[in-house]
């Protein structure tokens, strides 16, 4: 066996039993081989220092509410999202609205996307900003609603799927589920998927 000289610092943020997993191996230009791992318990009577508290926004007086609309290739669903949207109460805030159109995911669905940036381009919201993000090449469902959101401090969104027609009263009842949350990072559905049929 090759002998071996090392050397780590671990920061432990509390008292009591630890364990530090290392992992061991020859060094060659390739890489590494005959990888073992071992683990090496220890104990510390009292923390050695205290972590920096965390730097922490100021607290949000007002939220501003985005909106996004997430679409595929279905011009006609997101006609209906988008004019429920327009017609529904937002008791005089400014909503902005963002409608994503994911690329087309095959030859086939190419004009059902044209179609759906089309829709989405000649539409005239009455309710604040609005953007229209056409992505050309195809994300899929997930990662183009992952992507189509970069978090900002003081930001209420709402996502919605352009096959569904939202409530008239869909905003107000964001508002009042965000204020009794009372937290500056938060989530809530607008389905109840425990919800018997019938």
């Amino acid at each position: 066996s090759t002998p071996c000289d090392g050397r780590a610092t671990l920061q432990v943020v509390g008292g009591g039993w630890h364990a530090a997993a290392v992992l061991l191996g020859e060094q060659h230009e390739g890489g590494y081989t005959n990888m073992t791992a071992a683990a090496a318990p220890f104990f510390v009577n009292e923390p050695l220092e205290a972590p920096a508290p965390a730097e922490l926004p100021e607290p949000c007086s007002t939220r501003r509410t985005v909106v996004r609309a997430i679409a595929h290739d279905r011009p006609m669903q997101l006609q209906n999202l988008l004019e429920s949207l327009a017609a529904a109460e937002y008791d005089g805030n400014n909503i902005d609205l963002e409608v994503h159109v994911d690329g087309a995911a095959s030859p086939a669905s190419i004009k059902g996307h044209d179609e759906a940036v089309e829709v989405a381009r000649r539409f005239a919201w009455p309710h604040g900003r609005y953007d229209v993000v056409e992505r050309r090449g195809n994300a899929g469902p997930t990662r183009h609603r992952f992507e189509s959101y970069t978090p900002q401090h003081c930001e209420l969104v709402a996502f919605f799927e352009d096959d569904v027609i939202v409530a008239r009263l869909w905003h107000r009842w964001l508002r009042a589920a965000d204020r009794t949350a009372g937290a500056d990072v938060a989530g809530f559905t607008f389905q109840r998927h425990w919800l018997p049929p019938g």
